[in-house]
């Protein structure tokens, strides 16, 4: 499997059942990791930009990470079970890949995997992961894809120690030094590649891990996640998650909460499965 085993850096599981009909808006907040959701009862519209995906009990949708999307949810009874993931940056399944927002037709088979992921991740959460993996296997054959551009081997160097290190202190020379160039075409280069520069590139980083401690962490102040992200202060940390995502941290957790339905069973993230490159 290409090493594929070794990529994931992170799981939840989430069954909602039942639920009532409601909109879930996340037009305004890219998802910090990837979404499987298996529609088991109901109905679901989602929307992302100019595209509307119909959904119906049997099928699965796949949410890439960083999609905004809306979703409208109908039925008599409403079921669904759904499956959070990350992989690292150089995953051979995920890396050099664009995917959109789609569905999985037909996949009523499946349903055992993800029911046996969500009710083992806290008993046996290494069957469970392993149980993922196959699954994941299963369903990456059938994920529609656009290739994207290789960067630089140069620059994928920087790219992996801020993947691994956005916690740490350091700049741009240091990043440039890595990779065995001039800090001036270091910076072209990098932003040629990735699109930011590597402020920015960091940055979005150390916002991705305090999405996941948002979401995932209820309980841990503002001022916590900011400490435990090293920033020099909660203020600033609390202006460049603005500034990024649109919302305070505060604001961002609130909407998260909401748009989340009530009735669902407990979630949890397996010991063997939380890294330092992913904020848990």
């Amino acid at each position: 499997m290409d090493n594929f085993s070794t990529d994931i850096t992170y799981l939840k599981s989430l069954e909602l059942f039942p639920m009532q009909n409601h909109v879930d808006d996340f037009l305004s907040f890219p998802r910090p990791y990837h979404i499987l959701s298996f529609i088991a009862e109901g109905n679901v519209i989602f929307k992302t930009g100019d595209v509307n995906i119909k959904l119906s009990a049997g099928d699965i949708v796949f949410i890439p990470q960083g999609t905004t999307y809306s979703s409208v949810w109908s039925g008599n009874i409403i079921h669904c079970i759904s499956l959070f993931f990350s992989v690292k940056s150089n995953s051979t399944k995920f890396c050099n890949k664009k995917f959109p927002l789609q569905k999985i037709e037909n996949c009523e088979h499946l349903l055992e995997h993800f029911v046996y992921i969500n009710e083992k991740r806290e008993q046996s959460p290494f069957l469970s992961i392993g149980r993922f993996y196959e699954l994941l296997e299963k369903i990456s054959e059938h994920l529609s894809y656009t290739n994207v551009p290789l960067i630089d081997e140069r620059i994928k160097v920087a790219v992996d120690y801020i993947d691994n290190h956005y916690v740490s202190d350091f700049g741009i020379e240091e990043l440039a030094k890595l990779s065995h160039m001039s800090t001036p075409n270091f910076y072209r280069c990098f932003k040629r590649d990735t699109g930011v520069s590597p402020l920015k590139y960091k940055n979005n980083a150390l916002i991705t891990a305090a999405i996941m401690l948002l979401s995932n962490n209820h309980n841990m102040s503002i001022e916590e996640i900011s400490i435990k992200l090293g920033f020099k202060s909660a203020a600033y940390f609390r202006r460049l998650f603005k500034e990024t995502v649109g919302k305070t941290p505060s604001e961002y957790r609130k909407t998260e909460f909401n748009a989340t339905p009530s009735h669902h069973s407990a979630s949890k993230t397996p010991d063997c499965l939380k890294s330092n490159s992913i904020a848990e």
